[in-house]
């Protein structure tokens, strides 16, 4: 299972574009060399910066990335949208849509939590 967990940047090393990041409400925790999306600018990789990390596996904190900065510019590329989604339950392709996508829908259990217009 998935988990979304909000952190502050540490240090980035813009060589392998990878952060050091603390989980939020935690002294203790500290990843390292946790990738960030190659979508995100190097320049708004900066120490004490909010960002929220995709942990894949919760109990494996080295299968992360670091999926976008709180406060960063938008990239240059892409037009903009979100053209296609993917949704993997244990490395298992589960859902998929494409053609460009109008909103987003998330549900726990049967429950709808959130969704965009």
């Amino acid at each position: 299972m998935t988990a979304l967990k909000k952190a502050i940047i540490k240090a980035y090393d813009a060589g392998t574009h990878t952060a050091t990041v603390q989980i939020a409400g935690s002294l203790a925790v500290w990843l390292t060399a946790v990738p960030v999306a190659t979508d995100i600018p190097a320049a708004e990789v900066v120490a004490d910066r909010e960002c929220t990390v995709l942990l894949f596996d919760p109990s494996n904190p080295e299968d992360a990335v670091v999926v976008t900065v709180h406060g960063a510019v938008p990239s240059g590329g892409g037009g903009g949208g979100i053209d296609a989604i993917e949704v993997y339950e244990g490395g298992v392709l589960v859902g998929s849509t494409g053609g460009g996508i109008s909103s987003i829908e998330v549900y726990e259990g049967g429950v709808l939590v959130g969704s965009t217009p």
